[in-house]
């Protein structure tokens, strides 16, 4: 494995943060409330493994990104009888997949995105081990479309589609802003010019059943330091290269904006969240947040794999 040493790199303006997050001496402007996110390219990495360990709570996830052709993805959303479900409004549909493995509890979502306004079309979320659940939400021009599942007693251990306890219900939609899903911040911020984001959008989610705009806001470039296996980077091998030591990034942080800041759960992180963004190859390297009951954690990049073309 062929190991790489980097310090900050040369281009890359470092500014100075308060404890606030923006630059030192700034201040933050009142963010806008956009109805569509900047569109966003190509982003360069699919596939991601993050860690995060404290005290004697250890986590892994998983975030997998790939690209569906419109009409195949038509078979796999769900239809319900009133309203108007959201159909794909372009050629191909983002497809991102995360699972996580925390204090006993194994989780796997996939979530089905437009890829330009970032407007989540379905999501879907299977939880086993400790407990046991299955959450499906489509969604729709007006509503949410919701059906919860869980095994009765003698089910539980039994495969999900084999789980009879049942609830389904209409959610209302009250906004006119795109809906999306709080892993699409990954793929957002591995694409957005950062400085698009000095004073702040409102990006709304949806995140434990609740609509939460979120203000993202970038906080400046900072070197911090990292290791991880990167593949599909040139290599004569055909290897992976460890990428180890301090690299810029792009600091963002995220402020939930609706009821407790603990309605807003990426990678099972909670709360006001902060994600550091590769300054120079735009793969997401860190994400902090709060886990109950041991406080902030950080889940670092160990991984990545990047899209062929991309080094």
């Amino acid at each position: 494995m062929q190991r790489l040493l980097f310090a900050a790199g040369a281009g890359i303006t470092l500014a100075a943060t308060a404890a606030g997050g923006a630059a030192t001496g700034a201040t933050p402007a009142t963010p806008a409330t956009v109805t569509s996110p900047v569109p966003v390219p190509d982003v360069t990495w699919r596939r991601l493994v993050f860690r995060a360990s404290k005290l004697l709570v250890t986590a892994t996830a998983e975030v997998e990104l790939s690209w569906q052709e419109a009409p195949a993805v038509v078979g796999e959303l769900e239809s319900f009888a009133s309203g108007e479900p959201l159909p794909p409004s372009g050629d191909s549909v983002a497809h991102l997949t995360v699972s996580s493995q925390l204090l006993g509890r194994e989780s796997r979502t996939d979530i089905w995105l437009d890829p330009v306004d970032l407007a989540a079309l379905q999501r879907r979320q299977l939880e086993e081990g400790k407990r046991e659940r299955f959450k499906l939400y489509r969604f729709g021009r007006h509503e949410i479309f919701s059906r919860r599942v869980r095994p009765r007693e003698e089910e539980r251990g039994n495969a999900f589609e084999t789980w009879t306890d049942v609830q389904e219900e209409i959610l209302p939609r009250d906004t006119k802003s795109p809906v999306s899903d709080p892993s699409a911040l990954f793929y957002w911020l591995s694409a957005i010019e950062p400085t698009s984001l000095s004073d702040g959008e409102t990006l709304v989610v949806f995140s434990k059943s609740m609509l939460n705009p979120v203000v993202v806001r970038y906080a400046g470039a900072e070197a911090i330091r990292v290791d991880y296996e990167l593949y599909g980077a040139p290599d004569p091998e055909g290897n992976a290269i460890q990428i180890s030591g301090r690299i810029p990034a792009y600091r963002y942080t995220l402020t939930p904006g609706a009821g407790d800041d603990d309605e807003l759960e990426l990678l099972g992180l909670e709360g006001e969240l902060e994600l550091w963004v590769d300054a120079v190859r735009r793969v997401p390297l860190r994400l902090t947040g709060r886990v109950s009951p041991v406080g902030r954690v950080s889940a670092n990049l160990t991984q990545a794999w990047l899209a062929p073309g991309e080094d």
